[in-house]
């Protein structure tokens, strides 16, 4: 087998060499940051400009950034804006600004270029616009691609991630207890996103604190006047404890009427798990302005304390779908205005008065790379959804759906981001 696989190996790199001949392709670099004579500014610069900056090797075409294990990067100087496709390899190490240095964000993404982030944990930046919560851990610009891959970003300033109009992926990621600025007036203290499509997987969105005419304690989602339409996609994803005092609690979706038709815009939420997050206004889970195509599938929205509409706020009655499955609302309340919440077979109110009896409402580490929201024992949403419906194939830990969570045989999927083990199992690893 090994014989075999050196054969394949060097066949694939044989042909990988002679495309590259024959097409001129430019062999990317790699660049070690030993923070001493290579730091991450001048890996940064030599990746942009393809040249040799301090003690870093030259940068030639989409490069990688490698930041030695478990370090931290800590920034007295803004780090250069980001010019050139680029992927920065953290390898778990903290990136974050000195706080007796001036507001900057930690990394700046340019136009039309993609960045990758992996395992990194950016902290403590600041975004520089007081007015609006443009991003102090990674804000981006246009028309170019943004992935965060198994990420902590948390404890900035002016928003954890802002976005406009790019292509984004944030995959096992964690973005928490970031502020929004406090004469803000727009934009999210979690993640921003200005048109473009969005993908959210296995992530957490939590802690995140907005304020005054901010709207969107965890998400602000906005239907950019020239950016087309746009859409965000959130599967095995848990949003918890974010805070706003104007707009949506956990999601704000805003769509700008005059540039799309029919206020269209697109969010879908799959297998969600979206609690306890609360506004001073409308919309304790999500507050939805005129957008249009909101579907909701197999996840719960409970316990989300607002002014008014506790769960979901809609200022157009055709804004949303739910469909297959969901748990909305506390103690026989479905806690939605402004569209009819079709309670038929498929959907159903939670009656119980206390969220504790459906969700553990202690976010912990249940496995996985991010914390989730365990079910309650006798949870309702443990085996709602029958096989036939179960369209996720894992929950947000990792774990293949469905389990019998109710050990009666008969595996079905559980509601939300979170897959219960049966009562029979007595380590979440699987060993009895």
């Amino acid at each position: 087998m090994s014989i075999r696989l050196n054969k394949i190996n060097k066949t694939a790199l044989l042909s990988a060499l002679l495309l590259e001949i024959s097409t001129g392709a430019v062999q990317a670099a790699t660049i070690f940051v030993d923070n001493n004579t290579c730091t991450l500014s001048d890996a940064i610069t030599a990746a942009n400009q393809d040249t040799i900056s301090g003690g870093c090797v030259s940068g030639s075409g989409t490069d990688v950034i490698e930041i030695p294990l478990n370090s931290t990067i800590d920034l007295n100087n803004e780090l250069p804006e980001i010019s050139d496709s680029l992927t920065v390899n953290c390898n778990n190490s903290t990136i974050q600004r000195n706080s007796n240095a001036a507001n900057f964000p930690i990394f700046t993404n340019g136009v039309v270029n993609d960045l990758t982030l992996n395992d990194c944990i950016i902290t403590n930046g600041v975004s520089p616009n007081l007015n609006k919560n443009l991003g102090g851990g990674v804000t981006g610009a246009s028309y170019g691609f943004l992935t965060i891959n198994r990420s902590t970003i948390t404890g900035n300033i002016g928003g954890g991630v802002y976005t406009y109009g790019q292509q984004v992926e944030i995959n096992d990621s964690m973005i928490s207890n970031n502020l929004g600025h406090a004469n803000a007036t727009s934009m999210s203290a979690g993640i921003s996103i200005f048109g473009g499509s969005v993908n959210i997987n296995n992530s957490t969105i939590s802690g995140n604190k907005t304020y005054g005419d901010a709207q969107g304690g965890g998400i602000y989602f906005y239907e950019g006047y020239f950016m087309g339409s746009g859409s965000l996609d959130l599967t095995n994803t848990t949003i918890s404890n974010n805070s706003t005092e104007s707009g949506g609690g956990g999601i704000h979706i805003n769509s700008n009427t005059k540039a799309t038709i029919d206020g269209e815009v697109t969010v879908r939420l799959k297998s969600v798990t979206l609690v306890n997050n609360t506004t001073q206004g409308a919309g304790g889970g999500i507050f939805n302005d005129s957008g249009d195509f909101n579907v909701i599938r197999n996840s719960i929205i409970s316990g989300n304390p607002a002014l008014q509409a506790n769960e979901i706020f809609s200022t157009n009655a055709d804004g949303f779908e739910l469909t297959d499955f969901n748990l909305i609302g506390l103690n026989g309340d479905e806690g939605i205005e402004g569209f009819v919440f079709d309670q038929n077979s498929t959907n159903a109110i939670i009656q119980t008065a206390n969220l504790s009896e459906v969700i553990d409402t202690q976010l912990t580490d249940n496995g996985g790379l991010t914390p989730t929201h365990a079910l309650s024992p006798n949870s309702v949403a443990i085996d709602f959804i029958p096989l036939a419906s179960c369209f996720e194939s894992t929950d947000q830990t990792g774990k293949a759906r469905p389990i019998d969570g109710n050990a009666d045989e008969v595996a079905d999927c559980d509601v939300g981001a979170f897959e219960q083990f049966g009562p029979d199992v007595i380590f979440e690893n699987g060993f009895e």
